[in-house]
């Protein structure tokens, strides 16, 4: 195991839940933030911010489901996870493909069955309610209404009735415009994209 103290720590105050965890994963946003400055993938700046508050993401994600378990330092496992996510995003830039999931920031669990795949989301979704108010105060009231109601299991198509759209893609591409702007916020502390949803 190559579990330093300072993981140890972060880890500890991730699990503990609550202003804890938030906290916690404050810290382990910006402990190791200069990836982004000393990335040599070439992507803009906003992509790597996005890219490494998502790589972030999954982090805390491992930690909580134990998925990490110290045989690499957390600096290395998280420099792995950003490597690949900007390998990612350069190969979505440069093939083009329009590709779009309901939760692409929760990671890939095609190897479970449909059903336990739909439980662990929904598990995801409603631990990820209690980060989402941290910025949802920014946003405008359709975001807000979408990200919550989307985090408490309702899919693209019923929320593409509720709120009058003509189809479930249109509810997918306007949240996961809300989900950026929302991330923008809880990891930058601003808005840089205008809030017209």
């Amino acid at each position: 195991m190559n579990i330093n103290d300072k993981d140890q720590q972060i880890i500890k105050g991730i699990k503990a839940g609550g202003l804890e965890r938030q906290r916690w994963e404050g810290i382990l946003f910006k402990e190791y933030q200069y990836f982004v400055a000393q990335s040599k993938h070439k992507l803009d700046k906003d992509t790597l911010k996005y890219t490494y508050a998502d790589a972030v993401m999954v982090l805390i994600q491992h930690i909580l489901s134990e998925q990490f378990r110290g045989e690499a330092a957390m600096k290395t496992y998280l420099h792995r996870i950003f490597n690949n996510k900007c390998v990612d995003a350069i190969r979505k830039k440069t093939t083009n493909k329009v590709k779009r999931h309901d939760t692409d920031w929760i990671g890939d669990w095609t190897h479970l069955s449909s059903r336990a795949n739909s439980v662990l989301k929904n598990l995801i979704n409603q631990e990820m309610v209690e980060d989402l108010a941290e910025g949802l105060g920014k946003l405008g009231e359709r975001c807000k209404k979408l990200i919550l109601l989307s985090a408490k299991g309702f899919n693209s198509k019923e929320l593409a009735e509720m709120f009058s759209y003509k189809s479930a893609q249109a509810v997918r591409v306007i949240k996961n415009r809300c989900m950026k702007k929302w991330k923008e916020i809880k990891y930058f502390g601003e808005l840089k994209m205008e809030d017209g949803e």
